[in-house]
This record gives structure tokens, C-alpha cells and sequence, in this order.
């Protein structure tokens, strides 16, 4: 399996880019922005997918199946966690000496262009990603985004805007999320995960207070998550936001209605009281709701 390598140097020109294993949510999320910035793609995986055949539409050029001569004349190679160090196409990308790049590091790389928001937690992530896409772009802010599901407001995981925005789903399995170059940093809460990473929970919540601290401009965070309280008390950021339905949240929900197909509830911020009406089920998304709007109004 392929670690992040974040002390590789990203060319100033990508040049022609080859994703190794390009199917996956993470890597055609980003093969799809490269494309839309004008980028030559190609790219290679086991099976076909939805996510190639729409890569495919945008002008990637995709092989099914691994073999070295799928590297073509590429001038950068992209890879994932998932990857083989076995692998043909990796294997002369190395022996060729070309940039190889694991698509933690491109992407990390891609969101220092812009004030990048990124989005972590155990659960509601991607929901929460794309309920701030969708709020900025109703705002008229044109965000790029890479989001780890398909945003309904633009029918893709992932879209290069003209805005100085840039929001992620951020990682948090092994750490990436520490090495972006985070403005606001969203945390919808902390669950014991992936603790054969981190050793214990003291040291993963230890990594998301790592994580919000190193915010240049916000936090948000969960005022109700165990997890993320805990991981609340160890900040010394001085811009902290909180949001859900304890008492203490800055932006509060109360009066939640989620016994229909669509959730309702009261919002409040700053003595502001709105009526909050989504589009689907359950409260867990009106909480998911009262962080992006968190994240809008901080």
C-alpha cells in the first residue's frame, strides 16, 4: 500500500497527468477538477465505474486493466492508499523518474490555492461538504470543492469555481488532514476511529485539535458530539464556533421536527431566530445544516 509522501515537490507544471487507479471517489473527484482546469488526464483501473464513464464524457482517456504502457508520455503520476507497490505502471513511473504523487499531497496542494474549508469528522461529512458548496454557491462565491459523494446542486463530487474558495472532505485515516493549509476548519464530530493508525483515542482526538488549531481564519465544531467536546477543550484557537442543540451552541437548533420526510427547525444566531427546512429526512441532517451555516456566517 502507498503512503502520502508530502516532502515530494509538486511541479509548477503538471504537465499530462496519469491517475493510477483513477475509479475511486477521491481520485476521480480530483481527475475531474485537473480536467476542468484544462489539465490533459489519463488514467487506468481494474473495472469500469460510473466515475470513469463520466471522466471519460469530460475528455479523460481511460484504460481498464494495469500495464506499464498505460503511462503513455505522462509528465505526472497520481496515486492512492489503495495502490500496490507491485504495480506495473507505478513501477516505471519510479524508473522513469517521473513526479509521483499520492493524491492526498495533489489535493493538499491544489486547496493552498484558494481560503480552503475543509470538512472532517466520523460521520455527516460529506453532507456537511456539500451543504457548504451548495451555500456558497447560492451566495455567488463559486467554490472549487472535492467532496467524497455527489453534491445535488451540481450532479458531480467535485468542480473547479472562479471563486477564492476551495472546500474538501478532508481525511482523517492517516492524518492528511494536517498537512492542508486549512482557513476554516469544519468538525462535525469524533468518534474512536481508526485508532490501529493512531495508537489511542487520546492521540486521534490529540490529531483533530492539531487539526483545528492550524485553522488560519475559523473552527467549527460540534457543541453535543462526547468526542468532539473533548477534542473542544484541548483548543487554543481563538476564533471557535459551535453548533447543535446544547444551549451553549452559537448557532443553536431547537423546536426539531423530524418525524416527516423532511426535517424542520428553529435556528438561532446572535439573538436571530430562522425557520431551517430541508429537503430530507432526519435530524442528524438539520445538524449537519446548522454547521455549514456555522461555517457561512463565521
Amino acid at each position: 500500500m502507498i503512503k502520502p509522501d508530502y516532502s515530494q515537490p509538486i511541479p509548477k507544471d503538471l504537465g499530462k497527468v496519469h491517475f493510477i487507479g483513477i475509479g475511486g471517489s477521491g481520485m476521480s473527484g480530483i481527475a475531474r477538477m485537473l480536467l476542468q482546469m484544462g489539465y490533459q488526464v489519463t488514467g487506468s483501473d481494474v473495472r469500469d465505474s460510473p466515475n470513469i464513464k463520466a471522466l471519460e464524457a469530460l475528455g479523460a482517456k481511460i484504460t481498464i486493466g494495469h500495464d506499464a504502457r498505460n503511462l503513455g508520455d505522462a509528465d505526472t503520476v497520481v496515486v492512492t492508499s489503495a495502490l500496490w507497490e507491485t504495480n506495473p505502471e507505478l513501477l516505471l513511473a519510479i524508473e522513469s523518474g517521473l513526479p509521483v504523487l499520492h493524491r492526498s499531497a495533489l489535493l493538499a496542494h491544489l486547496g493552498s490555492q484558494g481560503k480552503l474549508i475543509a470538512v472532517a469528522g466520523a460521520h455527516g461529512k460529506t453532507t456537511s461538504t456539500g451543504m457548504v458548496v451548495t451555500g456558497l454557491s447560492k451566495l455567488g462565491a463559486d467554490p472549487s470543492f472535492v467532496n467524497g459523494g455527489v453534491i445535488q446542486e451540481y450532479g458531480a463530487s467535485s468542480g473547479f469555481g472562479k471563486g477564492e474558495h476551495f472546500v474538501i472532505e478532508a481525511d482523517e485515516s492517516d492524518s492528511s488532514f494536517l498537512h492542508y493549509d486549512t482557513a476554516v476548519a469544519l468538525i462535525t464530530n469524533v468518534d474512536p476511529d481508526h485508532l490501529d493508525h493512531f495508537g489511542s483515542l487520546e492521540a486521534f482526538q490529540g490529531e483533530f485539535a492539531k487539526f483545528a488549531d492550524a485553522a488560519s481564519h475559523l473552527v467549527v465544531i460540534s457543541s453535543d458530539d462526547p468526542g468532539a467536546i473533548a477534542v473542544r477543550q484541548r483548543l487554543s484557537h481563538d476564533r471557535v464556533i459551535t453548533f447543535g442543540k446544547d444551549a451553549t451552541a452559537t448557532v443553536r437548533l431547537s423546536s426539531i421536527d423530524s418525524t416527516g420526510p423532511q426535517v424542520s427547525a428553529r435556528i438561532e444566531y446572535q439573538g436571530q431566530s430562522e425557520l431551517l427546512s430541508l429537503s430530507i429526512p432526519g435530524e442528524h441532517n438539520a445538524i449537519n445544516a446548522a454547521g455549514a451555516i456555522a461555517v457561512l456566517v463565521g
